[in-house]
C-alpha cells in the first residue's frame, strides 16, 4: 500500500471514532470523523500527503487527542487506557519504519 497505512483491532474490541475534530497550531487537521473499525477488520488508508492519515493513527493510538469528539477502543476513552493495554488492541503498520536491526518482516510483525 504504497503512500498509505493500515490499522487493525484484536481483543473482540471495535475502535470507534466519534465526532472526532483534530488540530495543530491552530490548523484544523481533520474534522467531525465518524467512523468504526470492527474486531480483526483491517483498514488501510491512502492519499495525498497532508490529508490527515498520520493525524488520524496517531489519534486512534491515543499519541495524539482529538480537540473534538471521542475515540474509543471497546467501551474506553483511548487516552483513557495504558500505553501498553492500547498496545494489545491496536496493531499499526507506518508506512516509513526504521529499525535499527536487521530483522525480517515477519520477525519484526
Amino acid at each position: 500500500m504504497k503512500g498509505g497505512r493500515a490499522a487493525t483491532t484484536t481483543m473482540g474490541e471495535r475502535l470507534r471514532f466519534e465526532a472526532v475534530s483534530a488540530e495543530r497550531g491552530g490548523r484544523l487537521l481533520l474534522h467531525d470523523i465518524d467512523f468504526t473499525v470492527e474486531p480483526g477488520e483491517i483498514v488501510g488508508l491512502a492519499g495525498r500527503n497532508g490529508v490527515g492519515k498520520t493525524t488520524l493513527l496517531q489519534l486512534a493510538s491515543g499519541a495524539f487527542a482529538p480537540a473534538a469528539g471521542r475515540v474509543l477502543i471497546g467501551e474506553s476513552p483511548v487516552r483513557s487506557l495504558a500505553r501498553r493495554a492500547i498496545a494489545r488492541r491496536i496493531a499499526l503498520v507506518p508506512q516509513d519504519l526504521h529499525v535499527p536491526f536487521p530483522f525480517r518482516a515477519g520477525e519484526l510483525v
